[in-house]
């Protein structure tokens, strides 16, 4: 007699599309199937401000960072390293990655500047996206990094950063894998 576990294993099947890319094969799909469905819910630090975002919402947004990043000639497998609180731009930056193949490597808000320093020299990162918070560690090692090309501020503006909400709002809401590179 098998055991129940073998026979599931044997029969089980994961149907994956070929290049599966769990942002235009999940979030994008939800998006077209459910718009209006809530993805989550962003509160903001004091929870007076509390505003459900949509899976169309993320799925827009993603794909204008999408198209950000690929203005930016972001190539699959390049590194982003990502540091900021858990606001709308975390998820919108993660899926965002995601669609152009950029490998998104969030780190804690409590990362010190050496450990920072650390993690983009390891993979030779080309991006760096922090929320504002966070900007004066990337200042004090960026000279020690010379992989990254990239600097992406959230929130309030920084000289010689890209702006994250001013390039977003710049780029379509839309963007087709076939765009990218495979």
């Amino acid at each position: 007699m098998t055991d129940p576990y073998t026979i599931a294993h044997s029969d089980y099947r994961f149907d994956l599309p070929p290049n599966f890319n769990f942002g235009f094969d999940v979030i994008d799909a939800r998006a077209k199937e459910t718009p209006g469905r809530i993805a989550y819910i962003a509160v903001d630090r004091t929870g007076e401000d509390i505003r459900p975002v949509t899976y169309a919402d993320l799925g827009g947004a993603s794909n204008r960072f999408a198209n950000v990043l690929h203005s930016l000639d972001a190539a699959k497998g390049d590194f982003a390293l990502v540091i900021m609180e858990r606001i709308p731009a975390w998820f919108e930056t993660l899926i965002g990655c995601m669609k152009v193949g950029v490998v998104a490597m969030p780190g804690t808000t409590l990362l010190t500047a050496k450990d920072i320093r650390y993690r983009i020299n390891k993979v030779r990162a080309r991006f760096v996206i922090v929320s504002s918070d966070h900007a004066d560690k990337i200042e004090e090692i960026r000279t020690d990094c010379p992989s990254v090309e990239h600097l992406i501020i959230v929130t309030n503006a920084r000289n010689g950063w890209i702006h994250y909400e001013s390039a977003c709002v710049s780029q379509p809401a839309k963007i087709a894998p076939h765009q990218l590179e495979p």
